[in-house]
């Protein structure tokens, strides 16, 4: 793809849009085969366990019996039916997200990544093959990055808890001024998106390269060093793009949609939007690369 090679010069922000769609368009075979085959199985599992466990009156008993527990005798509580369904609904819920995040999620991304990467050097799409063989391979870095940015956050949201939290609540007892835990949480949000951001691609960077975890985070760190906001920005208009409408068609339902229905359409408009979201992601991830190589 010819239209591919302009990745490899920086890029406007909405150009980098403009390249995510061109790709979009031309290789909707690749992107929507690797999109349908990972999470439509996901999808039709997801469908079932909220249907059966995610819906109002089930999720109303799931509360009742965990709340009635500690009321009840020991024994009563272990062999009580109500409290055996609400566990196992639970983790039915549990499951179904552990699913996505380290199975679904990591193989449909590391087939769309792989196209965006092979585009760029090789200029032209890689086969569903060879794109499921990469993503297969890429699925233990990932794990492991997961687990570093893990302990990264609540390490660091322990060490900001100490530093900030501790004195905070001093001068606050002292003083009896209790808008200083407003400035508090504030601050606490600043911290957090900021370090979202310049950790925001360190998944995408493992997936796109031979690296992970620390390495992962660290390239993910430096790119953005210098395109802070502009990196803030380009994510936000991803998450909203994500966001939107699934907001739109709860909207539309009134509340009154049944849960199936529900998380029927989700799934629907979650494989419609991801190739493009991840195809995006990627575009600007090498056109920070391209802007760091040439000290743009």
């Amino acid at each position: 793809m010819n239209g591919s090679r302009s990745l490899q010069k920086p890029l406007g922000f909405w150009a980098i849009y403009g390249e995510a769609w061109k790709i979009f368009r031309k290789y909707p075979g690749y992107l929507f085969g690797a999109t349908i085959a990972i999470l439509v199985p996901y999808s039709l599992l997801n469908i079932y366990v909220s249907a059966r466990y995610a819906n109002p009156k089930a999720l109303q008993q799931m509360t009742q019996a965990f709340s009635q527990l500690q009321n009840t005798p020991e024994g009563q509580a272990a062999s009580s039916p109500a409290l055996s369904a609400a566990v196992h609904g639970y983790i039915w819920l549990l499951a179904v997200s552990l699913i996505y995040l380290v199975v679904a999620k990591p193989f449909v991304n590391g087939m769309l990544i792989f196209l965006v990467m092979y585009l760029t050097s090789k200029g032209e799409a890689p086969s569903l093959n060879d794109g499921s063989s990469y993503a297969v391979r890429r699925w233990f870095p990932y794990i492991g990055t997961v687990m570093m940015l893990a302990i990264l956050v609540i390490g660091g949201s322990m060490a900001v808890s100490l530093l900030l939290g501790v004195p905070t609540a001093v001068v606050s007892l002292a003083s009896g001024l209790h808008w200083v835990y407003l400035l508090l949480f504030i601050l606490l949000f600043v911290i957090a998106i900021y370090f979202a951001v310049r950790f925001s691609l360190s998944l995408t960077v493992t997936l796109a390269q031979p690296i992970a975890g620390l390495m992962a985070v660290g390239q993910s760190w430096g790119l953005t060093k210098r395109f802070f906001f502009r990196t803030l920005f380009f994510l936000l208009l991803i998450v909203l793009l994500n966001g939107i409408i699934p907001l739109l068609i709860s909207f539309l339902g009134g509340g009154q949609m049944p849960i199936w229905l529900s998380s029927t359409l989700d799934s629907v408009v979650n494989i419609l939007l991801t190739p493009f979201s991840v195809v995006a992601v990627t575009c600007y991830y090498v056109d920070l690369l391209v802007r760091h190589q040439l000290g743009a």
